[in-house]
């Protein structure tokens, strides 16, 4: 959207807002300053409580990292497999392939009172309101040409089918309004600053590694600054509050004229005055917080879904002036310092001294959200409605692999977790190795004071077929007898086998060493049975995935129906985009249609097993009455991966690419002889398809699979 603009000029002061003056005055009612305050011991308490989890993030990042732990890359000779980020990125790889597919559904209601669903009484319906051939129609109404007598409808029947007509039309509606919410979907996912593909992957691994991560959905208003640095659309947003803080400064003889600041300000004001135009744009947009970020009431029963939680805090790590710009609030001198954690920098490079720690608050039983500075008496944003109203309330959706059940661990441990001890064995196996082979390499000895110094560089050193001259041989002794050689300890593979490694590394994330990149002994049967397990493992985070985006997009969708105007949905999806106008009518189509993601949309298929699978049942589907043909056209495209999509490459109606080559051949021929000899038509039923076939590809081998189980004494 395109926004008239005149910025003021950087000589007039900038207007105090309220809560400046507050912010300065530092005066706060001692009811409100003891509420923020038990706010801040809650915030405080949570962060103390969840502390144990996020150290153990912390060391699994580290092992993900560096492929061991601290204490083991403090030396950085010793040797490192790094198996933990290999079998992350083959995961990451097979659950976040690509987009999901967003697809709009109508909720099942019972949408008839009169008709009974079946279409024979719709059409007897249809008869009776129908006046037969031998009325007339008059401006009084019908009449019937041979009895005089008045004719009119049935009314039940025109009930019924005004009732069906109506339903009709609601059903058309809601599928066009459900098309623009595929196309918003598409659009906002791409607006994302950030990229949504490259942060939801960044989101897998970060459950991989962390074991629960966070996708936060928001609402970005036409100029309106979010705390949460990634979720934006990119416009003019970041550029104006900066305008701002840096007037208000100058006026307030924060900075003099001639400090860098100033200068910043002049030149922005001259840049944005030069635009005639600047672009402001809003919608919903996508959030991916650190897993450490989030602060969950204890309370809480089921992480994955906040049950039994009544409010979640975002933690940021600000300086007092990006508090400044984000809140509009002077918190200088009256906030409790930390020492930053991230790699902050001030403007004039050096690290900070201190940082301040801003809780946004979404408290569920009271429906409101508000921002809390640790140490600070006041609010940075008042308890007030939600920026995002949407049925669930939470704009966070955790995503949470490998659930368990325990009442103080509510945490799941991660896949990097888990794999921390064969990781550690792994290293420290090659690493013996290592040590092994180089006390092996050959070593000799000799009586002390034997050789002098310079026969024992001589022998160290000499080059390939050197004649050595060794003082301290005698004429006529063995040179054996005064050096020889030393017989080392034999290197047993055995002792240094990483075989059980990856045997517990396949038992307890499912990966087998095949999958790492190894070459295992085990049969093909056995490949294949471990490779199946582990895809039903896979499946089941699929399935994780899945819920967190169908969520996602219900919540995505029923913003968009609560706060996107119709100029700007036209302006996104086209002149065609149907939306409702009134608050209630929005309300209504809330409960009738949601979006959808299409199951493993977003994943890498196991393409080996299913097409194995498609070919087998193929041909008995084919042979099946009232199976249509674009499901299996659709899932086969999917497992082929080339990058189609069915709605390029599938038509209806539309015949087979060889039946329409078939009547292109048929058309052209030349015409019937009648004579079987000339003409192919006249040859039986193959007689028009002997001309000489393209040749097909030889079937290919296909994936193991488990014998069924033979009866005892069979």
């Amino acid at each position: 959207m395109l926004t008239e603009m005149n910025p003021a000029p950087a000589e007039e002061p900038a207007v105090k807002t309220e809560s400046s003056e507050a912010a300065t005055a530092l005066v706060v009612p001692p009811a409100r300053a003891a509420l923020v305050e038990q706010w801040q011991k809650k915030v405080r308490g949570a962060r103390k409580y969840w502390g144990d989890a996020f150290k153990r993030m912390e060391k699994c990042q580290h092992i993900a990292a560096e492929g061991a732990d601290e204490e083991w890359t403090k030396d950085e000779d010793r040797y490192v497999v790094p198996v933990v980020a290999r079998h992350i990125n083959l995961a990451v790889a097979q659950l976040y392939a690509r987009d999901p597919k967003a697809l709009a559904k109508r909720r099942k209601r019972l949408m008839f009172k009169l008709w009974d669903g079946d279409p024979q009484s719709y059409q007897a319906a249809l008869m009776m309101v129908q006046p037969p051939p031998t009325v007339i129609q008059t401006p009084m109404g019908g009449i019937d040409a041979i009895s005089g007598m008045p004719w009119e409808p049935n009314p039940n029947a025109v009930a019924l089918v005004e009732e069906v007509q109506a339903a009709q039309m609601e059903a058309q509606m809601l599928d066009k309004l459900g098309k623009t919410l595929e196309i918003l979907w598409n659009h906002y996912t791409g607006e994302q600053a950030n990229g949504f593909k490259q942060q939801m992957k960044a989101l897998v691994r970060r459950t991989k590694v962390n074991g629960i991560a966070y996708v936060k959905l928001l609402f970005q208003r036409e100029l309106q600054r979010h705390p949460e640095i990634g979720a934006q659309i990119d416009d003019a947003t970041e550029q104006l509050s900066v305008l701002q803080q840096r007037q208000r400064q100058l006026s307030e003889g924060e900075i003099e004229e001639s400090d860098a600041k100033a200068e910043e300000l002049r030149l922005l004001v001259k840049k944005l005055q030069a635009d005639e135009y600047v672009i402001a744009r809003e919608g919903p947009v996508f959030d991916f917080p650190e897993s450490t970020a989030i602060l969950v009431e204890p309370k809480v029963k089921h992480i994955k879904t906040l049950t039994g939680a009544g409010w979640t805090a975002h933690e940021f790590e600000f300086t007092p002036e990006e508090i400044e710009q984000t809140y509009k609030v002077k918190v200088s001198g009256a906030f409790k310092e930390y020492a930053p954690e991230t790699d902050k920098t001030c403007d004039d490079g050096e690290k900070p001294k201190h940082v301040a720690r801003v809780y946004e608050v979404e408290h569920k039983k009271n429906c409101e959200t508000f921002a809390i500075c640790d140490g600070y008496p006041d609010f940075l944003r008042e308890p007030g409605s939600p920026d995002v109203k949407i049925e669930r309330f939470w704009t966070l959706f955790p995503l949470v692999f490998n659930e368990i059940e325990h009442k103080s661990k509510k945490i799941p441990p991660s896949d990097v977790w888990l794999l921390r001890h064969p990781q550690s064995e792994t290293n420290r196996s090659r690493e013996a190795l290592r040590e092994h082979r180089i006390s092996a390499r050959p070593k000799y000895a000799a009586t002390k004071g034997a050789l002098s110094e310079t026969d024992r560089t001589l022998l160290s050193s000499g080059a390939a077929h050197t004649v050595v001259e060794l003082q301290g041989l005698k004429p006529g002794q063995d040179v054996n007898q005064l050096v020889q050689a030393i017989k080392p300890a034999p290197i047993d593979p055995n002792i240094y086998s990483v075989q059980e490694h990856f045997v517990d590394i396949q038992r307890t994330v499912g990966t087998q060493e095949a999958n790492l990149g190894g070459t295992s002994r085990g049969s093909a049967t056995e490949a294949s049975i471990s490779e199946q397990s582990r895809s039903t493992s896979l499946s089941d985070n699929i399935d994780d995935l899945d819920d967190l985006l169908t969520e996602l997009a219900r919540a995505f969708a029923q913003l968009c129906l609560m706060e996107l105007s119709r100029e700007t949905v036209e302006e996104i999806v086209g002149p065609g985009a149907v939306w409702p106008d009134t608050p209630q009518r929005r309300e209504e189509i809330v409960k009738d249609l949601y979006l959808d993601i299409k199951a493993g949309s977003s994943g890498r298929p196991n393409a080996a097993a299913d097409l194995a699978k498609m070919e087998r049942g193929m041909p008995f589907l084919l042979q099946l009455p009232g199976i249509p043909p674009k499901p299996l056209a659709e899932k086969y495209i999917q497992l082929l991966d080339m990058g189609f999509d069915i709605d390029d490459v599938y038509m209806e109606g539309l015949p087979s690419i060889q039946a329409i080559n078939a009547m292109a051949a048929k058309a052209a021929a030349q015409p019937s002889t009648g004579d079987p000899a000339t003409d192919p038509g006249a040859q039986g039923a193959e007689g028009g398809q002997n001309a000489p076939r393209s040749a097909e590809n030889e079937p290919q081998g296909q994936p193991a699979y488990p014998a069924a189980e033979q009866p005892v004494g069979a």
